[in-house]
């Protein structure tokens, strides 16, 4: 509770950063902060992100902990089907032994799904993996080319008021030079 009312005042502020211009600042130190808020912003959400998946994958290990355990329990199962001698038991009916080859059918088929579903979970993984960082590379891109945009604007600032200052010099000297005329 007291985290999120955190989070939401931090949000608040930096929203309140990127809608207006703080007093007294000029327009390129606030096109700054608001570069500036916006990367830690991202850094933030990478942060959460990261933490997010990192609890995922801890959960996804504890759920094949305790798959694994089933696993063990079925190969006990199994060595029960087998003598003490390590041969399979003989049965006495037909019925029984019909019943007994079904079963070692259906555990097999089990084994089969279980591996299957490894591959599967392996894939999976890789999959994720490979998408994690192709979205990574992609927002790297991104705020690059946010942080070259934001570049640009800086400069043309800049180059808009060193032609202002220009432009002023100018009409200074000119206003001087025309004042000795007027003294002359």
């Amino acid at each position: 509770m007291q985290a999120t009312a955190k989070t939401e005042k931090r949000d608040r502020k930096r929203e309140r950063e990127r809608e207006g211009v703080i007093a007294g600042e000029s327009a390129r130190e606030s096109a700054v902060r608001v570069m500036e808020t916006e990367t830690r912003d991202k850094r933030q959400e990478t942060r959460d992100k990261r933490q997010e998946a990192e609890t995922e994958r801890e959960r996804e290990r504890e759920r094949e902990r305790d798959g694994g355990g089933g696993g063990k329990a079925q190969g006990t199962d199994e060595a029960t089907a087998v003598g003490d001698s390590g041969t399979i038991k003989q049965t006495d009916s037909p019925k029984q032994a019909r019943e007994e080859e079904e079963e070692e059918e259906e555990e097999e088929e089990e084994d089969e799904e279980e591996e299957d579903g490894r591959k599967g979970r392996k894939k999976r993984k890789r999959e994720e993996a490979t998408k994690r960082t192709n979205s990574r590379r992609r927002r790297k891109e991104e705020e690059e080319a946010r942080r070259r945009e934001m570049q640009k604007k800086l400069q043309a600032m800049d180059d808009k008021k060193k032609g202002e200052k220009v432009k002023r010099r100018r009409r200074r000297r000119e206003e001087e030079e025309s004042k000795k005329r007027v003294r002359d």
